[in-house]
């Protein structure tokens, strides 16, 4: 028995580290939707900018919602207590005593949509989007809820408007490189892109939650790639649409490069093993193409050292499929 699309509960998930204020500003353009049955779910993952007091102390002043704090040792009864039939949007922060990273923040709730028995609707958004105000009816208008799926949006950037992606990118397993889809359409997608992710309930049981192997990159890949072979359809919702401020929060240095590249070849290892050394070699030019066309040292030390770590460690870090 499926749903009434048009009355169900839109669950948001946004993980917030050391972004407070993209945080609020993605919850102002949230309370501004046109679609009005929402849950909010922020989970902080330690941050150090005092970022949950400063979500509490705006949320707490705004009238359309109605705050639930909870951590560690209370988050199944905090759960449990999320009324959906409130005048006011419920938003419930958690507080991490570390860092979790994407995917297990996320699976916080995740793993608690799966278990219950209501079917509703999920939406994993970066803190640093924003929705336009019928963003969220696009969403359910568009969404055949009879189907397996999982919905990708129309990805603009925050400040000129311009187009990023339709829905997520292609992925190319002998070189490991991405790139991100321009056309509308049905055109078929390696994975959604991570920042802005659509999904009834009955798909997100099937899917399963979010690998953990991962840090900052390619949980979405990963996810993505095993919902397909779950007979997942990967599709996208051209009309509902928000716009992006781009990794405002990691930068596109030392850290991104790092990470890229060290999960770019556990990913290969789990699913492409036999392009393993074509996928190293490409790291290996992105590399000299940091250091000698972009001169961006920090960027290229990264790719140098997520490649060094992974020859060290990678071995012991995922389990081929």
């Amino acid at each position: 028995m499926f749903m009434n699309q048009h009355n169900t509960n839109i669950n948001i998930i946004i993980v917030n580290y050391n972004t407070w204020k993209d945080t609020i500003e993605c919850i102002d353009s949230i309370q501004s939707s046109l679609y009005k049955k929402i849950s909010i779910f922020i989970i902080d993952n330690n941050s150090s900018d005092n970022s949950v007091k400063n979500i509490q102390d705006w949320v707490s002043s705004n009238k359309n919602f109605h705050l639930i704090n909870s951590n560690q040792y209370e988050i199944e009864n905090d759960f449990q207590k999320i009324n959906t039939n409130l005048k006011q949007i419920p938003l419930t922060i958690y507080s991490s005593s570390e860092n979790l990273g994407f995917a297990k923040a996320n699976n916080i709730y995740l793993q608690k949509f799966i278990k219950k028995d209501k079917n509703e609707f999920i939406l994993m958004l970066n803190p640093d989007t924003t929705l336009y105000p019928n963003t969220l009816s696009e969403l359910v208008q568009s969404h055949n809820n009879k189907d397996l799926e999982i919905v990708g949006l129309r990805i603009n950037e925050y400040t000129s408007n311009q187009l990023i992606t339709i829905g997520g990118y292609n992925y190319f397993s002998l070189t490991g490189s991405i790139t991100q889809n321009l056309l509308s359409g049905n055109k078929k997608l390696s994975y959604i892109h991570g920042g802005a992710v659509f999904l009834n309930s009955p798909t997100l049981r099937k899917a399963g939650m979010l690998p953990t192997d991962y840090f900052l990159y390619f949980e979405d890949n990963d996810w993505c790639y095993n919902a397909i072979k779950k007979n997942i359809n990967l599709t996208i919702c051209n009309t509902a649409i928000c716009k992006d401020k781009v990794g405002t929060s990691i930068g596109r240095g030392f850290l991104a490069q790092y990470y890229y590249t060290f999960n770019v070849l556990l990913f290969t290892k789990k699913f492409f093993i036999k392009n393993l050394v074509f996928v190293s070699l490409f790291q290996v030019l992105r590399f000299i193409y940091f250091l000698i066309l972009k001169r961006n040292t920090n960027a290229a030390i990264g790719i140098l050292n997520g490649l060094k770590d992974f020859i060290l460690y990678g071995k012991r870090k995922i389990k081929v499929n």
